[in-house]
């Protein structure tokens, strides 16, 4: 529902060929549908991880297109050296473009559907040229979703224009979709937000979200929106913008802009909030975590630095972390 993180992220196993050219978001708003929860009620938890992309690890060979069921149970027991993630995966439909990769996912809880937004295909397989997906695509979970051969990747009409590596998430509450960041054709930063409406299937433009004196436009950053004050938005971090962290007010459409944090998080970190006012921030790959509270807002406190992240925050294990 509201507490979505939609992120780009390269934690799970090798084996499941998952890296951060991919599109990932989680949500806990996914319905216990029959044809899911009779498969795989022994890992249905409370979050759901959607996987949509190709990776750039042997040249665009690898791909994912799956949901990933996490036993939620595992993080209530911390300082087990020898516990580990119990999760299972669901495989969906493949995206209709041949080699994607860099898009962002989000899911809309009150309409059980998951976009893809964003990103580039190769039309020839993994040679160049790339072409970016300019269109929104989305994926019902209202429709037949145990005939896999006619439950399929939808293109939208919906323009957006070229965005690499962009973020986003869905705000039930507005019944929107916000699309922050990434870039175009020309490896230039998109300053505007889209604000796309999903029950209308039509989409606007919103404030420029851009950093300093410089314009600069978030790409592969995290992004996250509060579940405790439904009008609210932060993205943060990214290959530009590696300290810089933005609040985003859906109702009076604005942008402020947060402390810098300590840190960088260059390649897509995850935000997230506890509590109603503390904002974390976190990369495995750069193995970093901040906190800012938000009732001062005056500067973020390093929760974990150069460790290994999961294992010390959490007590459970990553692959990078064996």
């Amino acid at each position: 529902g509201s507490n979505d993180v939609s992120w780009n992220a390269s934690f799970w196993t090798q084996d499941w060929k998952i890296n951060d050219n991919m599109g990932v978001c989680s949500t806990t708003g996914l319905q216990r549908y029959p044809e899911i929860f009779s498969k795989y009620h022994h890992v249905f938890g409370s979050v759901v991880l959607f996987v949509c992309g190709h990776g750039h690890t042997g040249g665009y060979e690898e791909k994912c297109f799956c949901a990933i069921f996490v036993d939620t149970n595992i993080l209530a027991k911390q300082n087990e050296a020898s516990q580990k993630f119990n999760a299972d995966r669901w495989e969906l439909p493949h995206h209709p473009l041949r080699k994607m990769g860099s898009n962002a996912l989000a899911f809309s809880s009150q309409h059980q559907m998951l976009f893809s937004v964003g990103g580039f295909y190769y039309p020839a397989g993994h040679q160049k040229p790339k072409k970016h997906i300019t269109n929104l695509y989305c994926l019902d979970f209202k429709e037949d979703i145990d005939n896999i051969v006619t439950w399929k990747w939808k293109q939208l009409q919906t323009s957006i224009g070229a965005r690499e590596s962009p973020a986003s998430v869905v705000i039930e509450k507005h019944n929107k979709l916000f699309i922050v960041g990434g870039k175009n054709e020309r490896n230039k930063g998109q300053q505007s937000m889209l604000i796309y409406d999903v029950q209308h299937d039509e989409i606007r433009k919103g404030v420029d979200c851009t950093i300093g004196k410089d314009n600069l436009c978030f790409h592969q950053a995290g992004i996250v929106n509060n579940q405790y004050s439904t009008d609210e938005i932060y993205v943060g971090g990214g290959s530009d913008t590696a300290q810089s962290v933005q609040l985003f007010d859906a109702q009076k459409n604005k942008c402020y802009s947060l402390p810098n944090t300590t840190l960088n998080y260059v390649t897509n970190p995850v935000l997230w909030l506890e509590d109603g006012y503390k904002l974390y921030i976190a990369s495995h790959i750069e193995r970093c975590c901040e906190c800012l509270d938000l009732r001062q807002s005056t500067r973020w406190n390093i929760v974990h630095d150069k460790g290994t992240l999961f294992t010390d925050l959490l007590g459970v294990y990553s692959v990078h972390d064996r």
